[in-house]
């Protein structure tokens, strides 16, 4: 417990972490510009990758609402962290079937 909360509002380290993990798993290791290329397909991705990750933090499916009942603040990162994994997958198929 931090600041007399269990997941403090204020904290959102947890959500960026959670967040780069869609960002890197998803697109950046999926998707490669020539370099000095700025295409709009990749800000496309991104975005959907945020709203996916977003989705996933707030409907927490199977097992990111078990994951929040870990100890400590494992449980506050290991949800955002696996709802990141879950947005990186969903990222993984709309790139290969060329959706984004």
């Amino acid at each position: 417990m931090f600041l007399g909360v269990k997941d403090p509002q204020s904290v959102v380290i947890d959500e960026v972490s959670g967040q780069l993990i869609t960002i890197l798993l998803g697109t950046l290791t999926f998707y490669h510009a020539p370099p000095g290329k700025f295409d709009v397909q990749i800000v496309g991705a991104a975005w959907a990758g945020f709203v996916l990750f977003r989705l996933f933090d707030i409907w927490k499916p199977f097992p990111i609402r078990r994951l929040e009942k870990l100890p400590g603040g494992w449980g506050i990162m290991a949800d955002d962290w696996m709802a990141g994994i879950y947005a990186a997958i969903l990222m993984r198929l709309a790139l290969h079937f060329n959706l984004l």
